[in-house]
Formats: C-alpha cells, structure tokens, sequence
C-alpha cells in the first residue's frame, strides 16, 4: 500500500505524465504582457510543471497585482493539462496627471490604474487631492456626464472641498463651468439640462463663466 501511495504521489508531484501541456489567456489581447509578468512572480507557471504542484492562490494573487486587471478565474484540465486563465480588464472612464510622468486611469469605481498600451480619447482629470474620495468624485461624474459635454470638456478639477469646476468649449469658445459639491445622478441631471438652457438663450452667447452649484440661482458672466 505504502509503494503504491508513493508512486501515485511521484505520478502526480514529480512525473510529467499529468503535467502542464498548454497555457491558456481570455479576455485581453495582452496575453504575453500578462504571461511574462506571471512568470515573474509565479515562477511555478510554465508547461512541464507537474499539475499537482501548480499554486492556484499564488497564481491568482499574482494576477491581482496587475493593477489593469480587475477579475479572473483560473481553471485547470487534469487531463488535457490545459491551463485557462480568463481575465477581465478594467475599463477606463477618465486619465488623469499623476504628477509622477505617467499617465494613470480611472475606473468607473474610483480605482487608479496603469495601462499597457496608452489610451487615447479619454476625458483628462486634474485631482486637487490624490485620495479615494477625489477619485471616486471624479469617475462618478464623468460616468454621469453626457457624452457631449465630455467631447467638449478640455480640463476637469476634482478633488477635496472645492466644487467640481469644468472648462469646455461646448459654445464654441472657452467656458469655465461650476458644478458645485454635490452631484449625484438626479442632481447632475438637472444641472445638465439647466446649462443647455441658458446658453441657448441668445443672451448669453458670449458668457465665459456658469455657476451651477445652486440650481435656484445659476450665475452667468
């Protein structure tokens, strides 16, 4: 019994007989960024290895330390000695100046990442404060905002007790526009269709400036 115990556990820790034949990528064309990375981290990750002795939580830690990656689930094949590995990226609503030379991104839940590949088209955020609550502000206001607003937006400050304020050129010439501290999806709603009204009023074709930050009192200048 004892020989036959330790020959299952050479068959399935040492032998290549149950061994890694192929590992497979999903979910993001960055499929040899992410290979290489791993590599590094999870040194055990490579075809020959027994797949036994593959770590699971060692290599899903390893992917969680990819910051543009936001889920995965690993899977394994005993019999094919397939590995599948599928991934979920994050996806970008905003880049902002890290102040550091890179350019970071914003999700839609606040969480600040790098990308592989630079991308472009993006809304630019300014944070007065490099803190979760500045971030989370400024993703749930670009996800509320028309698209429009956001093709027209040139820079956006976010952050701490000052008002979220926006330059644009949405009438064709520089706008500075106020949003005020509070934006929540109703509020933000309205102060969209409050600003569509007032400069379309053949009075203020030529205003610079739009205070939205109280709905009952807008100010022009």
């Amino acid at each position: 019994m004892v020989i036959i115990f330790a020959g299952l556990a050479y068959i399935l820790g040492w032998s290549n007989i149950l061994s890694v034949k192929e590992i497979n990528f999903s979910g993001t064309p960055q499929s040899d960024l992410i290979a290489k990375q791993l590599s590094a981290s999870v040194p055990g990750l490579r075809v020959g290895e027994p797949m036994a002795r593959l770590n699971l939580p060692a290599i899903s830690k390893g992917i969680s330390a990819i910051s543009w990656i936001e889920k995965s689930s690993i899977s394994r094949n005993w019999l094919t000695g397939k590995i599948n590995i599928s991934l979920v990226p994050r996806t970008p609503v905003a880049a902002i100046d890290s102040g550091e030379g890179q350019v970071k991104y914003l999700d839609a839940a606040g969480f600040e990442f790098t990308e592989p590949v630079a991308i472009s088209g993006l809304a630019q955020v300014s944070l007065r404060s490099q803190d979760s609550s500045s971030r989370l502000a400024a993703s749930q206001f670009i996800s509320q905002m028309p698209d429009d607003l956001l093709a027209a937006m040139r820079t956006l400050l976010v952050g701490g007790a000052e008002p979220i304020v926006m330059t644009s050129d949405l009438t064709g010439k520089a706008l500075t526009i106020n949003w005020g501290n509070s934006n929540s999806a109703a509020e933000l709603s309205a102060k969209v269709r409050v600003l569509r009204t007032l400069i379309s009023l053949p009075e203020n074709q030529k205003i610079t400036h739009l205070d939205l930050s109280n709905l009952r009192s807008p100010v022009v200048k």
